[in-house]
């Protein structure tokens, strides 16, 4: 079972033991107080902030460079941040970040494979690597044809730049995990409905916005 934080930002590892909020209910500090306990001695990236509050890896460290990202500008950047932690979950599962894995069904390539759900966007999805996404499935990726890490709209295909690199991404969803992740739809979910197990996130999806 992974350690996924309840809350997103009530897991804080910056320089010293990790301490994991757990689902028996009892009160943990708000994010917005989380961040104000972090270090200010303490120098960390964006990416390594993102990582210390995210669940455990879902995969085991990955090995050699892939080739699905050596096309990428960000490829290597990708690849380092999947280093530290292949794959993971944060935000209550708002934000769900691919492992490059062996498993078809779970990985990054997998995710991306031409015969699944991309080809209904068929030259929209042209070039672009989904390497995350939201609760509201919305993915972010990597694209051949324009630099830097960009939002693809699950309901309209198009694409808007988020940031230059993966370090800005993982900067730009720490200052706004509530707009970007969607993470006050699932916490809301799950305070009602209760923990949204592992593979279930369209579920919360269907419930908060069911469709006529």
């Amino acid at each position: 079972m992974l350690n996924v934080p309840l809350d997103p930002l009530k897991s804080i590892s910056f320089g010293h033991s990790f301490v994991a909020a757990d689902f028996s209910g009892r009160k943990l500090p708000s994010p917005e107080r989380a961040t104000r306990q972090i270090p200010k001695a303490t120098t960390m990236t964006n990416i390594e902030k993102l990582l210390s509050i995210s669940s455990q890896a879902l995969d085991s460290k990955p090995g050699a460079f892939p080739v699905v990202l050596r096309e990428y500008a960000l490829g290597s950047e990708l690849f380092q941040m999947l280093e530290q932690k292949n794959g993971s979950y944060a935000f209550e599962y708002a934000l769900h970040v691919f492992p490059l894995s062996t498993d078809p069904e779970v990985g990054l390539e997998g995710w991306n494979a031409e015969s699944l759900w991309r080809k209904k966007y068929e030259d929209l999805a042209e070039g672009l690597l989904f390497f995350a996404e939201d609760i509201l499935q919305d993915q972010f990726c990597l694209s051949k044809a324009q630099s830097g890490v960009h939002r693809f709209h699950a309901e309209t295909g198009q694409t808007t730049f988020m940031a230059e690199s993966v370090e800005e991404w993982a900067g730009v969803i720490l200052s706004n995990y509530r707009t970007e992740t969607g993470w006050p739809f699932v916490h809301e979910w799950q305070e009602k409905n209760g923990r949204l197990p592992l593979g279930e996130e369209t579920d919360a999806k269907d419930a908060l916005f069911p469709r006529g």
